[in-house]
């Protein structure tokens, strides 16, 4: 609406067109905060730029969203920006400003009192200097804006003053603190204009034990970065954010980050001056901020987790055995995995979300889970150690794929609840019908509230069915008991991988959990080669290096699990290059799940030496939990074997991505191992984005012969690319299908995004969600016609994919780089 009225504001009025322009910004201004859209930002960003009104209110919102956006998603664009335009509506602030240096009060000043002082009226010349400004003041709009005859109104209000202050140097220090090119001068910017804004603010006022705070984590930054000589500016720092939290009193929700930020303090002074009591309280500070009920989630949770990493890391103030001390370490990380499923509220919406999920450590889940481990290994007991093991698999699976986890619930199993209370299960399966058309969605504030609705609806729903007697667990997070079930007749494998140490957990069908070290694997070899084989993937020619990463797989993870299955039982002694191998299932964690472990073998396999093709059936699976789920559905079959409905959709392309000549005759193939007229097909221009939605709620069996896109910005808009457009992770997720078994001989289908590897946003992921228990990537499963007539099984898609790499491996005489990419997801 704001919109539509702005472009009926003529260019000769400025002033009204400037309040249009204003009240649009504040409209989107409020919607990215809720929604975390980086769309919204870049229209505030043009609507700043190019309106005419040149507003540098707007500029000064413009660079708070900045600001958030940077501490958001950690983008190095959005704080370079951020400054850029905190610097210029400082420039932009009446010249007055330079008058108002507030004097010492109180009687005579103390000694640092009047040092500050002295500083920020010197600083004011450094603010103001022109070359300082030049950096900032290219465009002839700027130069406009900053022109003696500007429309710009003087600054009065000491508020919005010390706070565009304030921003500037919030701004400069997290600048500071991430660019890789740093000049030591912009932290004297940085503390200057802090120091400014709280001698300018009131001396009672709540902004001034704000700005006083941000101050000392200015100080605290320059030590950790500049590293001077002696501790003066972590000293100063404990100094002035203690006096800060002092006047921050319970329940006040701002002093929660206040804390966190001191605790870091104290950390870095304890290890600069020896004095391990600084240590002691930082501990006890962080343990506060994690269960202060008082606080905002995401604020509890950031503390949460500097808690639990605390207590893990090796220092040299550790205060107690390893065992106990690693015993409050999981504590800490229990803790803030409770807070995350919070933090990423299906109430909010799903940018929000992500957004929130990209500020956590990226191997938050991983750490937690490293920390259970090295438990068992301190355990004599075998049966506390299998308990610490299944802590870790617990861990990784509430604090992995939260999203997609989160949203399983919607597609809950009511039937028990049904025959207690019909018209309670009624009401749930309502509202889970209405959340899940709207659980991955981003619209305007009106649906956002309207979602929000929706889940404070759930939450009281749940909380009334886990009152009833027999119910008390229900929806809760899954117990290792129940989650080892999963594994069913096969072979669960975890791979984990953490800063402290990686490891295998085996999960067998039966017996006890093993535990595989695996010493000569690093979370920074794997994040190397997650890189080289990104870079590899755009050429033809990597000149053996896919083949080099293979063989490294193969030594630093297959050869020690292959040696432990064997002592298992669970391989044989010999590997099986023809008929069914054991099957093996693959749950990776953090960057390892964009690495092929199924094509890992020693160089040269051309030459006939085993990998791990050889061996194992390879599946892929997200967490034990959607395995479990997905299971489950299949058991509500009784044994029976659907009849596969099939679908095949093929798109040719013809776009920029190029047209896929072999897309027509994948379809051809896939009908002519079937009855005719067995499968529905779905042909380029008729493959519209509609038309295949509907189509799948009618086949529990798809093809997909098209172009797919992985969205690196916003991975639920990842997509198969239809004729009409695309059709996303996100609608693909709000069916609830029926499905068995869905082929995807589309590109990118499962790459996920490397800032979220853990949550394995894509399209295969949003397909075995929907509803399709297995999702293959592999060129014709149904090669193998059956004597008995029975009905093709999903089930047998595993064994399938392999038998079919075996082929273009042995007999077509691929390489690896060839056959690694077609994989099997699921079931």
């Amino acid at each position: 609406m704001a919109e539509d009225v702005l472009q009926g504001c003529p260019d000769e009025k400025p002033p009204l067109r400037e309040e249009v322009s204003t009240c649009l910004v504040n409209c989107l201004m409020q919607r990215f905060r809720v929604h975390g859209r980086v769309e919204d930002l870049r229209r505030i960003e043009e609507l700043v730029l190019h309106d005419s009104a040149r507003s540098i209110d707007n500029v000064h919102i413009l660079g708070k969203l900045l600001i958030t956006a940077f501490d958001w998603f950690r983008h190095q664009e959005f704080i370079d920006e951020a400054v850029k335009y905190s610097h210029l509506s400082v420039i932009a602030m009446s010249s007055t400003l330079k008058t108002r240096i507030p004097t010492p009060q109180d009687g005579i000043p103390e000694a640092e009192e009047l040092e500050e002082l002295t500083f920020a009226q010197a600083a004011l010349q450094q603010l103001y200097n022109a070359e300082f400004a030049a950096r900032y003041t290219q465009q002839s709009w700027w130069q406009e804006v900053l022109s003696p005859g500007s429309r710009m109104r003087p600054v009065n209000s000491w508020v919005e003053e010390t706070s565009r202050l304030h921003d500037l140097g919030c701004a400069i220090t997290k600048q500071f603190a991430v660019s890789p090119l740093r000049d030591n001068r912009q932290m004297s910017i940085a503390l200057t204009v802090l120091r400014l804004a709280e001698q300018l603010a009131p001396r009672n006022s709540s902004q001034r034990w704000e700005y006083l705070f941000s101050l000392g984590t200015s100080h605290r930054v320059r030590h950790e970065i500049v590293q001077q000589p002696g501790w003066k500016d972590i000293k100063r720092a404990v100094e002035l954010q203690s006096k800060a939290v002092e006047k921050l009193l319970v329940p006040n929700p701002r002093r929660i980050p206040a804390l966190s930020s001191l605790a870091c303090s104290l950390l870095q002074l304890a290890q600069a001056s020896g004095d391990e009591t600084q240590y002691y309280r930082a501990v006890d500070l962080l343990e506060h901020v994690a269960d202060a009920f008082y606080g905002f989630i995401h604020d509890r949770l950031e503390g949460a987790i500097l808690w639990a990493s605390l207590l893990h890391s090796d220092t040299p103030f550790s205060f107690e055995d390893e065992q106990t001390q690693l015993q409050r370490a999981l504590e800490g990380y229990k803790k803030a995995i409770s807070l995350l499923a919070r933090a990423v509220w299906i109430g909010l919406s799903t940018s929000s979300r992500l957004a929130r999920l990209h500020s956590v450590p990226k191997t938050f889940a991983s750490d937690a889970a490293a920390c259970a481990i090295r438990l068992a290994e301190l355990q004599s007991d075998p049966q506390r150690r299998q308990q610490y093991l299944g802590t870790a698999v617990e861990l990784l699976d509430q604090g992995r794929a939260i999203l997609w986890s989160q949203a399983s619930q919607l597609h809950a199993d009511l039937r028990l609840l049904s025959t207690r209370q019909p018209e309670l299960a009624a009401e749930l399966n309502g509202v889970a019908a209405e959340l899940a058309r709207t659980a991955f969605k981003d619209g305007n504030a009106d649906s956002g509230n309207a979602t929000a609705d929706l889940a404070y609806k759930w939450d009281e729903l749940v909380d009334r069915v886990r009152q009833l007697d027999g119910f008390h667990d229900f929806l809760r997070s899954t117990p290792f008991a129940a989650l080892r079930q999963a594994a069913g007749p096969t072979t669960i494998i975890i791979v984990n991988v953490s800063e402290h140490r990686c490891d295998t957990i085996i999960i067998p069908s039966q017996g006890a959990v093993r535990l595989v070290p695996l010493p000569k694997l690093s979370k920074s070899q794997v994040d190397d080669n997650v890189q080289d084989i990104h870079s590899l993937l755009p050429s033809k020619d990597d000149r053996g290096e896919f083949e080099t990463i293979a063989h490294d797989l193969w030594g630093d993870i297959c050869q020690p699990v292959l040696a432990e299955l064997r002592e298992m039982g669970i391989v044989d002694q010999s590997p099986r290059s023809s008929g069914a191998a054991p099957h093996i299932r693959w749950c990776l964690t953090g960057r390892l799940a964009f690495l092929p472990i199924h094509a890992a073998g020693p160089r040269y396999q051309s030459r006939r030496k085993p990998g791990m093709l050889d061996w194992v059936t390879s599946s892929y699976i997200s967490t034990l939990s959607m395995l479990l789920r997905a299971q489950q559905r299949r058991e509500a079959l009784q044994g029976q074997v659907p009849v596969p409905r099939v679908l095949a959709v093929c798109h040719s392309g013809g776009d920029e991505r190029g047209r896929l000549p072999k897309a027509k005759e994948e379809v051809e193939i896939l009908c002519s191992c079937l009855k005719p007229g067995a499968a529905s097909v779905i042909m380029d221009n008729e493959a519209r984005v509609d038309a295949v939605s509907d189509a799948l709620k009618e086949s529990n069996w798809v093809h997909f012969a098209c172009h797919g896109t992985q969205n690196k910005t916003n991975p639920m808009d990842s997509a198969l690319v239809l004729d009409d457009g695309r059709l996303p992770v996100s609608k693909l997720a709000e069916q609830n299908l029926k499905g068995e078994f869905a082929m995807l001989l589309a590109c990118e289908t499962a790459m996920g995004m490397p800032g979220l590897s853990d949550e394995a946003i894509h399209v295969a992921a949003g397909l075995h969600f929907a509803g399709f228990n297995s999702v293959g990537k592999y060129i014709n499963i149904f090669s193998e016609k059956k004597e008995d007539g029975s009905p093709a099984d999903a089930l047998e898609a595993a064994q399938a994919l392999r038998k079919a790499l075996l082929f273009l491996r042995d007999k077509q005489k691929l390489s690896v780089r060839d056959w690694a990419p077609f994989m099997h997801f699921g079931l």
